[in-house]
């Protein structure tokens, strides 16, 4: 079909170009009918090389957002999150494609790609949307830990209650480091419950964190126990911090994070009395407890 639409267009084009041309002289030349099989012959041969070249025939939606959805994967597989989510984004979005096999997985990589751009309200009606109907979907535990990210980040009280109800019925006793880590850091949050209460549940929680999020963990204890007073106990968390391996650049950075109020610690703190220079007095958390009001850097 595409050949003898490719034939039909060289004839119309080589029809029109010799329309205008002036006819020969009697006998001297050749005629018409030859020279339009020539023309045709070498404007059909132009148009099939400009269909190798790049110029397909329009195809099915369906086919377009299949094709959008195999590029996505692959840029995401190269880290390439920007254009992975737009190609993926496309393919999501695609009315004909709804019914594809590849779609829910289509939908878990974009909202996964949107989360690393930083864009964590679009990212979260994906996760929304993947969670809804990914039951027995193979990232599901992933998709609760992305979702719970972004929910954490946010400081979506709400959402965070429900996704750590979900992340209970799918990993049961045994939730993994980043889901740990991500529950401890909402209990930081919860300004509803009283200091003391929050600083020892969260002091808990993240002694219970360990894996890759170990470093993360130790910084949080140590800035709890400044919030409580205790700097000295902080120091044996930064220190732990501090002084441990870092492989990569978020270990490299919390790492950074810890040697700042752990490095001179002796020095500083030697009377604990006096708040650190720039910081003003705060109520304490517990009778006696004397603490500085500083606003800490949070890890990823």
């Amino acid at each position: 079909m595409r050949i003898r639409a490719t034939r039909l267009a060289a004839v119309a084009l080589a029809a029109a170009a010799l329309g205008s041309w002036p006819a020969p002289a009697s006998g001297r030349g050749e005629d018409a009918v030859t020279r339009l099989q020539r023309e045709v012959s070498s404007i059909e041969a132009r148009l099939v090389a400009a269909e190798h070249a790049g110029l397909p025939a329009e195809e099915p939606r369906g086919v377009r957002a299949q094709r959008r959805y195999e590029e996505g994967a692959r840029q995401y597989a190269l880290r390439d999150w920007p254009h992975a989510s737009i190609m993926l984004s496309e393919a999501v979005d695609e009315p004909e494609w709804a019914a594809a096999t590849d779609r829910r997985r289509a939908v878990f990589l974009l909202a996964d790609a949107l989360r690393r751009t930083g864009r964590r309200g679009a990212a979260r009606v994906r996760y929304q949307e993947f969670l809804a109907h990914g039951e027995d979907a193979p990232e599901r535990g992933e998709a609760i830990s992305g979702a719970l990210d972004c929910a954490v980040k946010e400081h979506r009280r709400a959402d965070v209650e429900r996704l750590l109800a979900e992340a209970a019925r799918t990993f049961r006793d045994d939730p993994p480091p980043d889901v740990r880590y991500l529950a401890a850091k909402a209990i930081t949050q919860r300004t509803d419950l009283p200091a003391a209460e929050r600083i020892d549940r969260a002091l808990e929680a993240f002694a219970q964190v360990g894996g890759p999020f170990q470093l993360q963990a130790w910084y949080f204890q140590g800035v709890l126990e400044v919030e409580d007073g205790n700097l000295h106990g902080s120091l044996e968390w930064f220190e732990s911090c501090a002084r441990a391996p870092a492989e990569t650049d978020r270990e490299r950075e919390v790492r950074d994070l810890c040697i700042l109020p752990w490095g001179g610690s002796t020095r500083r703190w030697a009377t604990p009395t006096p708040p650190w220079p720039g910081t003003a007095r705060c109520p304490p958390s517990r009778p006696g407890s004397a603490r500085p009001c500083t606003r800490w850097p949070s890890p990823t």
